[in-house]
């Protein structure tokens, strides 16, 4: 059947964003701001951190991002960690206790008085042959809980909220994305100290909160490798504007934007399947201009002139 009217209308307003393009596609979104009411002089940087996992002998493996933000708790950069091959069996994952640091986000600490998530992702693909590639790929995210899941049957993460399950035969990557939660005591667009690792506190939880999505890899042959690709895009407050390093600009002020983007959020696949295609392109900036960015009124603006035909129509 063809789309309603409404449903064109925010199809070709969501190509006008920047931020949610930046959500539906990290890897290929950076340098994007997240709207507010202040318009605070802010830099961008894009972390794109990659990982080789193998299958055990149950054909087990996992990765899992345990926080976005830098100084997790005052003692940690963004970390992830991975399944534990020893303990781990065909239908359990075991997670091991060592948390691994993102390699390029030491300017957020050396530069920065404010971090948030724009945008993020984890991506894992198969290095499989097309003739081995049996088993399935779990899935899921877990928005600011309290802590990280803990070990347990693979079934409990596959029943998830928003979690997915891919075939690795389909021969195409899955992913997990961020998107925007307002949370209790604190939101998505709330700047974080990245040097205190003080953020909004969840439950009594002093320090930056968690953010984890993962993918479980089960039922393929041991010694299956696996990639694993995080990409997060941040937005910080540089600690000095005077070094040209940071390239700060005002961030975009537009109300209607962070509305529409709340709302088209909720719909959007965090758990999915992608394509080759997308991860065999090398990580780049977004193409999407920012809306309106000559009328002054950004996304109302846009709104404006896509119903006013629609509005014409009925008259």
């Amino acid at each position: 059947m063809p789309k309603s009217n409404s449903a064109g209308i925010h199809d070709r307003l969501k190509k006008k964003s920047p931020w949610y393009e930046s959500l539906r596609d990290p890897l290929h979104g950076a340098d994007v701001k997240i709207p507010d009411s202040t318009g605070v002089e802010t830099g961008t940087l894009q972390c794109v951190q990659r990982v080789a996992i193998t299958t055990n002998a149950a054909g087990t493996t996992a990765v899992r991002s345990a926080c976005l933000l830098p100084n997790y708790n005052g003692g940690e950069v963004n970390n992830y960690n991975v399944s534990d091959p020893d303990l781990s069996t065909a239908s359990d994952v075991v997670w091991a206790s060592a948390q691994y640091p993102f390699s390029s986000t030491s300017p957020l600490q050396t530069y920065a008085i404010g971090v948030r998530v724009v945008s993020a992702a984890l991506y894992l693909q198969s290095e499989s042959s097309l003739s081995n590639n049996s088993g399935l790929m779990t899935c899921f995210c877990r928005p600011y809980p309290e802590d990280l899941t803990t070990d347990g049957p693979i079934s409990d993460y596959a029943n998830l909220y928003k979690s997915a399950v891919v075939p690795i035969n389909a021969n195409e990557p899955a992913m997990v994305r961020f998107y925007p939660v307002k949370v209790e005591g604190g939101q998505y667009d709330m700047f974080t100290n990245p040097l205190m690792g003080t953020g909004f506190i969840i439950a009594g939880q002093a320090g930056n909160p968690r953010w984890e999505m993962g993918i479980i890899v089960s039922g393929a042959p041991a010694g299956t490798q696996f990639l694993a690709t995080f990409v997060v895009n941040y937005e910080f407050i540089p600690e000095k504007n005077a070094i040209n390093i940071l390239d700060a600009s005002p961030s975009p002020v537009d109300a209607q934007e962070v509305d529409l983007v709340e709302l088209w959020s909720q719909d959007l696949d965090v758990s999915t399947i992608t394509t080759n295609s997308v991860l065999a392109r090398a990580p780049s900036s977004s193409t999407v201009e920012e809306p309106g960015s000559q009328t002054g009124f950004g996304m109302f603006f846009e709104v404006i002139k896509e119903l006013a035909p629609l509005a014409l129509s009925l008259l």
